[in-house]
Formats: structure tokens, sequence, C-alpha cells
């Protein structure tokens, strides 16, 4: 009962540099670094709503429609994160002319939120849950 959609928008901002540099005729290094603002999804009527196992509070990111009370946390439920600063190195080296070494380092966020808060949406006070089984069970 009630409505249990999942309209979520988010807003995803990346910066990435980088530059290779030939060491020596046989040694190139591939230096990077990328910068992601990944804001948490918010529900586009703020119906984002669950169950905090730390505190033993419920939370809601708009009016309570069963309580009246105001949102107690933000739309995006978390706070953002602004320091996701993400390293990449590489290099090649040659050995021979049909022979190289290749590898490389770096450091990914995950930027699909979407799966992760899906379990906030049907939350009370937005909508109730009720499993329902048959009577002549046997």
């Amino acid at each position: 009962m009630g409505q249990t959609d999942l309209d979520l928008r988010q807003n995803l901002h990346h910066i990435y540099i980088q530059d290779d540099f030939k060491v020596n005729s046989k040694l190139t290094l591939n230096l990077g670094l990328r910068w992601e603002y990944d804001q948490w999804p918010h529900h586009i009527r703020g119906r984002l709503a669950g169950f905090d196992t730390l505190t033993g509070q419920f939370f809601w990111a708009s009016t309570n429609p069963v309580t009246g009370q105001p949102a107690n946390v933000r739309p995006e439920v978390a706070d953002p994160r602004y320091k996701n600063f993400a390293p990449r190195i590489g290099f090649a080296y040659r050995l021979a002319n049909k022979t190289t070494i290749r590898s490389s380092y770096g450091i990914f966020y995950n930027s699909n939120f979407s799966w992760e808060w899906s379990d906030s949406r049907g939350n009370w006070p937005f909508s109730v849950s009720d499993a329902l089984t048959g009577l002549n069970i046997g």
C-alpha cells in the first residue's frame, strides 16, 4: 500500500587529467588524477525513508504524511563527499622490439547509487508492506 516508485535523480561531476612521460627509450610512464563529485540520489518527491539501525530511529526526507513531522534528514539522506580523488599510474617497458611489459594501478569509486538506495523506497511512512499467506496451509 502506498507509493513505492523509485524516481531518483542524481548529479555526477568528474574531472580527469593525465599525461605520458617518456623516461627513456624503453620506459614510458602514464600519470593521471581523477576527481569525482557524486551527489547521492534524491527522490523527486522526497519519498526516501528508512530505519537507522545505529540510532534505532526512523528517518524520512520530506514531511511525514502520518505524523506531520518535518523531514529529519537531507533530501539525499547522506552527506555529500567532496574528497573522492582517484590517482592512476601506469607504465610500459619495452624488453625487446616485439615484447613490452605493461602494468597499471588506479583507485575507482562507485557512481551507481540507485541500486544501493533502492531499499530506501517503499518504507514507512510512505508505504506499508503486507505479506499475506493462505489460511489452508498444510
